[in-house]
């Protein structure tokens, strides 16, 4: 497993410290404002606690099995579907902030991504550990560019947060604040018309999950070469 990345002084200093929260419910993020690098919050366009009402009020389906179960979503791949479970909402999204809780818990693989009228991006967590994809294309024209990946053993039992920060062609992606991808691509800076969360295999959980409007910050000038070399360490 690859140690967790160090990122230099300046990204530390925007982290606080997680270990008074140690003892809190899994279920609940560490601290009620994400800890951003690139981005400040805007306005908040979504609040997902995945109740039974809120989630079929909005999210379409479109394959797999997925069940609340004690306000959490867990996510199952069906043979008969042919294709990994998806459910998505609808945007448009731009720039936006998304944190959520998610759990790997024995199944292939998980992710969240970016669409338009083609696939845009992807975050995705694997059994060999966490990758950031440029995405093109739909159905049989899908393609996938990574841009930064990470290696990581996830432990089934425990829940874990993901933050991304999505800002004209720039994508960030971190886990639990150790884990941070970085990457840049023409085509992101589009109107997203819809985000998705899709798994392979069984089971995938996730929990509250939130999105904002991302605004600009001036801090990401200092703290952007600091990323791009612990980038360079990735691979």
């Amino acid at each position: 497993m690859q140690r967790p990345s160090s990122i230099g002084a300046a990204i530390i200093i925007c982290f606080c410290c997680a270990a008074a929260a140690a003892g809190a419910d899994a279920k609940k993020p560490v601290d009620d404002t994400p800890k951003l690098l690139m981005t400040s919050l805007g306005k908040l366009m979504l609040d997902e606690p995945f109740t039974p009402e809120s989630w079929k009020k909005d999210w379409g389906v479109y394959k797999g099995d997925f069940q609340i179960v004690n306000n959490q979503l867990r996510v199952a791949e069906r043979a008969e579907d042919g294709h990994h479970p998806e459910a998505s909402h609808p945007g448009p999204v731009h720039n936006v902030v998304v944190q959520f809780k998610f759990r790997y818990d024995a199944c292939k693989w998980m992710g969240f991504s970016f669409t338009d009228k083609e696939h845009v991006a992807r975050i995705m967590l694997n059994d060999n550990g966490f990758e950031l994809v440029r995405m093109s294309g739909m159905g049989p024209t899908t393609k996938g560019h990574p841009l930064d990946h990470v290696t990581v053993k996830w432990d089934q039992s425990k829940w874990y947060t993901m933050t991304i920060e999505l800002l004209g062609n720039e994508i960030i992606a971190q886990v639990d604040e150790k884990y941070v991808l970085y990457g840049e691509s023409e085509g992101l800076d589009i109107d997203k018309n819809r985000i998705a969360l899709i798994v392979g295999g069984q089971y995938g959980w996730f929990d509250h999950l939130r999105m904002w409007e991302a605004e600009p910050d001036a801090k990401w000038a200092k703290i952007k070469p600091q990323v791009l070399e612990q980038k360079e360490k990735h691979h």
